[in-house]
Parts: C-alpha cells; structure tokens; sequence
C-alpha cells in the first residue's frame, strides 16, 4: 500500500510530514519566497516516494467564513440557494466549499473558501505536473469545526486557541457550536507566543463583543491548547464573564484516539487523517481517484480469482471423493462376485427333471399364449385408426371354468395342451368425430374389422349402434346416434397355430 504525507502548507512556506502508525514527523521544509520551491518539492516526491498519496493541510490566512441561515423552502431549492451564495461570495471556484448544519429547526449555512487560491494552486500544480495523487486538501480552520463535540465541549459559546507553530496562533469561535469565525494571528517568531498570547486573545473577544457575538450577560469559555511552545500565565484574566481552561495537546490526542505527541501541529495533522476533504475537488484529486479505482478493480480481480481457485479446488476435491467411493464400491462388487463364484449348492438336481421342467414352460408358452402378444396386435391397430376412440376394453381366457369345490387342481403334466387356450377381448368403441353421417362412421367400422383381420385377429360379434343397409339414407339426424353411441365388437387370437401345435 502507497505511504502517505502530509503537505503543510503556511505563510513561511511548506513542510513535508511522513505519515506512519505513530505521530506525523517532518521529513523536508521548502521556503515560500523560493519560486522554484514548487517544483523542488515535486522532484524530491518523484525521487523519494513515488508511490507516496498527498494529504495537503492549509494553515493560511485569507480564508473567508460565513453563516447564513438558509429559507425554508425543499431540499432542491435550498442546495441551489447555498450554491449562489457560495459564487456571490467567493467568485473563483477553486478552493471553496460548502457545509449545512441542522440546528433549532433551521438550515445553517457554513461558506468557506480563499478569495485568492493561486498561493494554494501554485504549490498543487507542480504535483499534478508530475501525476502524483493527492487525496485531500483540509484547513486547520475546518477541521476545529468538529473539534468541540469530539472533546464533549458542548458550550453556547467557545473561543479555541492553539500555537500552530513558526509563531502564529490560531482562534476559532463557536456559538451554539456552529463555527461562526477563524482568524490566524502571525506573530515574530515563537519566544512572542507567550507574551501576545493575552494580548492577542483579549482583541479577538473585543471584537466578538463589537460584532454583537457576545453579550454584557453571555458567559465565554476560552480553551487554550497547551503545548511545549505555549505555556500560557495562569493569571490570565479576561473578567468574569470569561472562563479560561487549559488543555494539554497529549489529553486532547489520547481523548481522540491519536498518536501521543506532544507538537501541537503534528497533532493536528494527525487530525486531518480523520477528517473529511474540504477543497479538493475532481481537477484536484483526480490522479488519486484513478489510483483507488484502479486498486478496487484489482482487488475485485484477486477475489474472482481467488474464488474461482476455490470453485476449482472444491470441485476437485469432490471428483476425488466419487472416484474414491465408485472405487470401493467397485471392490465391493468385485468381493461379491468371489464370494458367489465360491458358492456351491449342497444339493445336485438330476438333468431328467431340469429337462421335464423346460419342456412344460415351453409349452405353456407356445400353447396358452399371455395377453401381451393379443394387447400388442390390438393396440396397433387401434394406434392406425383415429376414427375411432377405445372406451372401454375387456379381456378374458378361454374355458375359463371354476373348479368343483373340495377338487383339487390338476397337475401340471394332466393339462390337456392339444385343446386351443385361445384369449377373448371385447371392445367398445366411439367414433371420433359423432357428428359425422353415419354412412362414414359404418364404413370406418368396416374397415377396422379389416384391419384388425389383417392383423390375425379374429372378428366375431361386430354391433354397430342400429343395424340399417348401408345403402339406406338417414335423413336429419337419427335419434340413436347421439354421444354414446358405442360400436361393439369381439377379437381373438387364432386357435390354428395351437391345433397346429398340439399335433
């Protein structure tokens, strides 16, 4: 994964910050009055870390806060409100944004912005010159927007002071917890702070009493984030309406969840990893959103990859487990096999009975045929005839006579074979169309006897519905052929092969 840094960029210049699992450490410092720092700053980035992603942090003056509470009106409308105020504002459209906080029932409107952002834009375009990414572009004023609410201050009024270091010290005011004012205050060098610390907090509260920020009766909560570089005296004293506490840079960090450092600008660099892209826009971030979409593709590569091996490996795994049990069962067959073969029956049936017991069963079956061979010659036929549709089918053998009772059934060798053990089948059938002239209907009835004749099958008993000669005409239609009518008939298997065979 890229390692990060952090461009921090003053009024003395920029300073590169090396990010790690520890606090922020600075690594290089390019001068502002350098012209060619810019491009100084972009080799050392393309030498050094190539693969490095840019978190820049501004800590500038020139930028501009405003609130405004925003009309009533739907979501659409207020959004295109906030954005003509954001143009008329702040004309240029780099480095501005704009933030919405909900309080009270109103729509607060936070616009902020540099009315001058070519000192930004001059150090940024070098960078992008030489494609390298840049996640996030924050201020220092911005990211004490939520400061307050993540420390529990939750004060109707607040005046956050913090030493940014190079001598300058930074004021944010917040009124309901809204950040209504961010000022930056340049002061000669670091040994200045501790002496314009009082001076320079008591004319920003002047003027939030001149602004009408605060009242004769309003209580003011001043915070002070101490660091090494910032002792302030205890016995600063704004009146009683002025509360001043003091809080340690390493409390606030450990409070937060951050590196222990005891540099307050290394702690609030360590902020802006958490926090939010205030003025980066697409032009801005672009390299970097090509570098994520780029890394997010090829990590959905390695999982598809990585879960087709996985399909690939389970599948095989599983042809191994069949192979293995057809295997065993295979060897399972195999000893089943022995084992049979290994069998011997302790009792020898004479040759004389098998050969008695296969001549009857020939018999039987040359001379009492089954009703398969008798289905099977009826059923073609009908299966050729759409004429007609079978309704109803009976089946019943020859001489079939039931026993004296107390009389035993006769033995196999008694039965007399050379009598024919002919099958009956009785039909009835419907035509298929019964609204056809009855003409047509008995013809077709004539030529399915014909049929079924040709089959070798015998006829007997043909009844159609009402017997008329074919060459009478039936005017109209005739009271018996209705729905039901049924044409009945008789089939058999021929007794000559069994005479045939019985000789």
């Amino acid at each position: 994964m890229a390692a990060e840094r952090f461009l921090y960029l003053n009024s003395h210049g920029a300073s590169l910050w090396s990010a790690g699992p520890a606090a922020p450490a600075p690594e290089i410092r390019f001068a502002g009055d350098d012209p060619q720092a810019p491009g100084q700053l972009a080799d050392y980035l393309v030498r050094h870390a190539p693969d490095a992603v840019i978190r820049v942090v501004l800590d500038l003056p020139g930028e501009i806060l405003h609130v405004d509470t925003a009309p009533k009106v739907g979501l659409r409308d207020r959004q295109r409100w906030g954005l003509r105020r954001l143009a008329t504002l702040l004309p240029q459209p780099q480095l501005r944004t704009l933030r919405w906080r909900h309080q009270r029932g109103t729509h607060q409107a936070l616009l902020a912005g540099f009315a001058d952002p070519q000192a930004v834009l001059d150090w940024l375009e070098p960078l992008l010159a030489a494609d390298i990414p840049i996640a996030s572009v924050q201020s220092l004023a911005l990211q004490a927007d939520n400061l307050p609410g993540r420390l529990g201050l939750h004060l109707p009024r607040l005046l956050l002071v913090s030493h940014t270091g190079d001598g300058c010290l930074r004021y944010a005011w917040f009124r309901d917890g809204i950040l209504h004012l961010a000022r930056l205050v340049q002061l000669e060098n670091d040994t200045a702070i501790e002496a314009g610390l009082a001076r320079e907090t008591r004319i920003v509260l002047d003027y939030l009493a001149s602004i009408q920020q605060t009242g004769l009766n309003d209580r003011t909560t001043v915070l002070v984030l101490t660091a090494p570089g910032l002792q302030p005296a205890a016995d600063m004293q704004f009146g009683d309406r002025v509360d001043v506490v003091h809080a340690g840079i390493g409390e606030c960090a450990c409070r937060l969840k951050l590196p222990a450092t005891p540099d307050s600008r290394a702690f609030w660099l360590a902020l802006a990893r958490q926090g939010r892209n205030d003025y980066g826009r697409f032009a801005l971030r672009r390299y970097w959103q090509y570098r994520q979409l780029r890394h997010g593709l090829t990590m959905t590569a390695v999982i598809a990859c990585g879960m087709a091996a996985g399909i690939g490996a389970m599948s095989t795994w599983y042809i191994r487990q069949l192979d293995a049990e057809r295997q065993q069962l295979a060897e399972q067959a195999r000893q089943l096999q022995h084992t049979a073969a290994a069998i011997r029956l302790p009792v020898r049936i004479p040759a004389a009975d098998v050969r008695a017991l296969v001549e009857n069963s020939r018999a039987i079956r040359q001379h009492m045929p089954l009703p398969d061979e008798l289905m099977q010659k009826l059923l073609a036929v009908l299966a050729e005839t759409p004429d007609f549709r079978l309704v109803t089918l009976d089946w019943q053998p020859d001489h079939h006579q039931p026993l004296p009772k107390g009389q035993p059934a006769p033995a196999l060798p008694e039965l007399d074979l050379r009598q024919p053990l002919g099958n009956w089948a009785r039909l009835a059938l419907q035509p298929a169309r019964p609204a056809a002239p009855y003409r047509d209907q008995q013809a077709g009835f004539a030529s399915l006897q014909a049929r079924l004749q040709a089959a070798g099958l015998q006829v007997h008993q043909p009844s159609p519905p009402i017997n008329v000669a074919p060459t009478v005409v039936l005017e109209g239609r005739h009271p018996l052929l209705d729905a039901q009518a049924r044409f009945m008939l008789a089939v058999r298997l021929p007794p000559v092969a069994h005479a045939k065979t019985a000789r």
